[in-house]
């Protein structure tokens, strides 16, 4: 087995749905959900930041809140060992983030699910069973 451990800059954001107050499940359909978020948000910060989609990495995992809620959390994190910063500086941009994902979310090409345009990068292209942008 090989393994590594390694210490760098982590961003992680739990987000309920607006409708219905619930936070992302830990089930199929909410690791689609989730990993269509992580891709989008991390699109939105490497914009916003001006640096290479090969900077920031995406995540998801699960977590329990309060008494026996379980959700997923959208983890951005930076490639580099020790951390660039990148990662940890979202919360400074959050409004353009967060409004920037709605549009991601809302391509302009009109896909199915995902693409170029939206969703679709180097990385990303090996969770393409994971991306929808319509049902996130």
């Amino acid at each position: 087995h090989l393994g590594i451990n390694s210490r760098t800059d982590v961003f992680e954001l739990v987000i309920k749905n607006p409708k219905t107050g619930e936070y992302i499940p830990d089930n199929e359909q909410g690791r689609k959900i989730a990993t269509t978020l992580a891709v989008a948000l991390r699109k939105c910060l490497v914009e916003q930041l001006g640096v290479s989609t090969n900077e920031i990495q995406y995540s998801v995992r699960p977590t329990v809140i309060g008494d026996n809620q379980h959700a997923l959390v959208l983890q951005l994190f930076d490639s580099v060992g020790g951390g660039a910063g990148f990662s940890t500086s979202a919360p400074f941009h959050i409004s353009e983030i967060l409004n920037g994902l709605v549009g991601k979310l809302d391509c302009r090409k009109q896909c199915d699910a995902f693409c170029p345009e939206c969703l679709l990068e180097s990385d990303s292209k090996h969770d393409t069973d994971k991306l929808d942008r319509m049902l996130a």
